[in-house]
């Protein structure tokens, strides 16, 4: 992944400025009248925001400030060609140890003012259209998501045991879908990102369970629309865990989405970022990032004053509930996870090391079971039973 460059390695570079948030320093190269740049990383939190606002304003080296339109660039062939334009710019080296594995770029056009910025849907479609070929060997580096993803799996292969077909709602790549079919499930999977959709089905073939799979492009904001060829009651368990009920604004369609193609007694289980949630913000207030310690309170997470790279809105057991109670009632709800750390603290890694991390991580496990701070967590599983 990028490594973001030093600030004594700056060379030429334009600055863009996005409307929360200080300007960053970006370097940059030409094509025909636009510029391209590279956002190392994921942008930092500014580039959700600038997508949304379909615009941004920037500042040359040359110190003339313009308003610029913006596109997000994904495609593989469109990326090999701005890195080229970067090595013949920057040079080999600086390409090399900047720019290695990039997964999006902007394309910065004149004529802003116009306003019209990207959807939400469109955003967050973009963003894992955008890191679909890396996302399985992120989630590998990822100690804590692993144990987490574990944990759902569990949970999972426990409460949907003999039912079948099952659905996913916002199933990426695959991490819990495969082996669950390897279980023997048959699964529908719904997902955002036509690209997330086309390698959980080559990963499903690559293990001799693609007969059992079965996707459909869409949001869970327009689940119905996603479900339309389902016939009602034809679909005995569902879920959705980790991030996909909290990237969307309004989820008030849900609840008879899933109540139509769902039969009696058939459960619906929810892995959902709490609101409010105490311990990664006390680990970021002691690691010295107070900003991103209070950006973790509020009905919305916003990019760059939290540990998210997307707007995120949280909920909790009553909010959850509530939405989901003109078709389901709650039967259980637990910890996820009380203790365990974020994953972009790297100064708390350092300091834990690998012998400290998987003691917190069995600490995790016992607290998260104790009914009484469970309201601590910041992700917590919710079980709903149809009526």
């Amino acid at each position: 992944m990028a490594r973001p460059m030093p600030q004594t390695d700056r060379g030429e570079v334009l600055w863009v400025t996005p409307e929360f948030g200080p300007p960053v320093a970006l370097r940059f190269v030409e094509s025909a009248s636009a510029l391209l740049v590279v956002p190392t990383g994921s942008g930092g939190g500014w580039l959700a925001p600038v997508l949304e606002q379909g615009e941004v304003r920037i500042r040359l080296p040359s110190g003339a400030s313009e308003l610029r339109n913006v596109r997000l660039v994904t495609e593989p062939g469109e990326l090999r060609d701005i890195v080229t334009l970067l090595a013949a710019k920057y040079g080999e080296d600086l390409t090399r140890n900047y720019f290695r594995d990039v997964t999006r770029a902007l394309e910065l056009s004149p004529g802003g003012g116009s306003g019209r910025g990207e959807s939400h849907d469109d955003v967050v479609r973009q963003e894992f259209e955008a890191v679909a070929a890396v996302y399985d060997a992120q989630i590998e580096r990822s100690y804590i998501h692993r144990i987490l993803k574990g944990r759902s799996l569990a949970r999972l292969h426990a409460l949907f045991d003999g039912h079948d077909p099952l659905l996913e709602l916002g199933s990426g790549t695959g991490r819990e879908t495969i082996p669950l079919l390897q279980a023997g499930h048959r699964i529908l999977a719904v997902d955002i990102s036509p690209r997330m959709i086309d390698q959980l089905r080559q990963r499903a073939q690559a293990v001799g369970v693609g007969d059992r799979l079965r996707t459909q492009l869409g949001s869970l904001e327009n689940l119905e629309e996603a479900l339309a060829d389902v016939a009602s009651g034809s679909l005995h368990g569902a879920y959705s865990t980790f991030g996909a009920v909290n990237l969307e604004p309004s989820l008030t369609s849900l609840p008879a989405a899933l109540g139509r193609v769902l039969g009696p007694g058939d459960r619906f289980f929810a892995g959902v970022l709490q609101r409010n949630a105490i311990v990664p913000s006390l680990y970021s207030f002691v690691l010295g990032r107070p900003r991103v310690a209070v950006g973790q309170f509020g009905n919305v997470l916003r990019p760059g004053a939290s540990h998210v790279t997307l707007k995120v809105y949280p909920t909790d057991v009553a909010n959850f509930s509530r939405l989901m109670r003109s078709h389901f009632d709650l039967e259980q709800w637990e910890s996820a996870s009380l203790l365990c750390p974020p994953d972009d603290l790297p100064r708390l890694w350092r300091f834990l090391g690998d012998p400290g991390l998987r003691r917190i991580v069995r600490i995790d496990e016992r607290a998260s079971g104790w009914p009484r701070l469970r309201r601590w967590s910041q992700w917590i599983f919710l079980t709903f039973r149809r009526r």
